[in-house]
């Protein structure tokens, strides 16, 4: 709380800036016994309010739910196993990476996920027909090759110089 007081200022004990001094302090301490009282009359009054009186004057009226039932349990010591769950994550002592030499259609995946393979294990079935398809042209190419050169050496005459 703020009062009107004048700065302490050291003077002799009889001035009269020194009398209005300790006066101004008496009505401040006199304002703050105020306020603490007023503080404690509230709080008996709140205090009052809450006792047991007001509970025997509403005893008739509606208090609310009753209280909850509570079961009570027995309680004994066993013995129990223990079990621990944690979370982890695995990895593979060796990683291979699988690249494709030809490009294809899988038909089939040889091999189980997670198992061991075998070196030179054939690890997937490739669709055949593009490749066959491939080779007969090739062998059909070759023929007619053939067939040029042999139809062209018939033609030329060797004369000997």
């Amino acid at each position: 709380m703020k009062t009107n007081c004048p700065s302490p200022v050291v003077t002799a004990p009889g001035s009269p800036l020194s009398s209005e001094l300790r006066a101004c302090r008496r009505r401040a301490d006199a304002l703050h016994a105020a306020v603490v009282l007023a503080s404690i009359a509230a709080a008996s009054i709140a205090l009052v309010a809450c006792g047991e009186a007001s509970h025997a004057q509403g005893a008739g009226a509606h208090q609310g739910p009753p209280p909850a039932a509570v079961s009570v349990a027995a309680v004994a010591t066993t013995a129990l196993p223990m079990s621990y769950e944690y979370v982890g994550q695995t990895a593979g002592s060796r990683d291979v990476e699988v690249r494709a030499r030809v490009s294809g259609i899988l038909l089939k995946r040889n091999f189980t996920e997670g198992g061991t393979v075998r070196k030179g294990q054939s690890l997937y079935t490739i669709d055949p027909v593009p490749f066959q398809v491939a080779l007969a042209k090739a062998d059909a190419d070759v023929a007619s090759a053939e067939a040029k050169l042999s139809g062209h050496a018939r033609s030329i005459v060797w004369k000997p110089l």
